[in-house]
């Protein structure tokens, strides 16, 4: 969730920054760009979840669709951020940015069909504690995050590569390796776990 969110909350804070200052539009007049990445995420999401739904229905394993749709959304934004992070003159206004910056972010959200569904799948009755946990995680990236791109601008002479698509491009795989590796959708009984643990203090009582 942290290496996820870093990344997330970092486009959307700086996204109308790197257009003005690095890419030169005009936001004056045109700020309607700065929320198409937002709009064409909530499509995805909605695309991310009905797909999984029917791969699930069909016999695919809850595991499994969990870890491709999360996969996507590290990927995706990942590839997106490397080509901007190597873009070069670009002129003024190019649409090129725009396109990128949309695709990595409203990729983004195929996770609401894998990492931010993880929670009840594990456990349905404790999905509302776990997700709590989760997320506090997840605003602790977005603090973080903004700090540290707002620090390295200032300390890199406003280098985007080094400040914001870097850092970001190295949590997301962090993240997409840790989940990949470990998620399991096999869900937790807390309860048995709980009641065998005391039974057993009984009992050697």
């Amino acid at each position: 969730h942290f290496c996820h969110d870093f990344g997330g909350y970092a486009l959307l804070t700086w996204t109308p920054t790197y257009l003005n200052k690095a890419m030169g539009y005009d936001l004056t007049g045109s700020s309607e760009l700065t929320v198409i990445p937002s709009v064409c995420a909530v499509a995805v999401a909605a695309m991310a979840g009905t797909a999984a739904d029917h791969l699930h229905a069909n016999g695919m394993s809850l595991t499994t669709v969990r870890k491709i749709f999360q996969s996507l959304g590290f990927f995706i934004p990942c590839l997106m951020l490397g080509l901007l992070a190597n873009m070069s003159d670009v002129e003024p206004g190019s649409v090129m940015p725009i396109i990128l910056l949309t695709v990595g972010i409203a990729s983004g959200a195929c996770s609401y069909a894998g990492l931010y569904s993880s929670h009840a799948d594990l456990s349905a009755k404790y999905s509302g504690i776990v997700n709590g946990v989760s997320t506090t995680f997840g605003a602790l990236a977005g603090v973080c995050s903004n700090a540290y791109v707002g620090y390295a601008l200032k300390a890199t002479d406003s280098n985007w590569a080094l400040a914001l698509f870097l850092p970001s491009i190295g949590l997301y795989l962090v993240g997409w390796l840790v989940y990949l590796v470990l998620y399991d959708a096999t869900p937790i009984d807390w309860d048995k776990e709980t009641n065998s643990t005391g039974d057993a203090t009984v009992e050697s009582t």
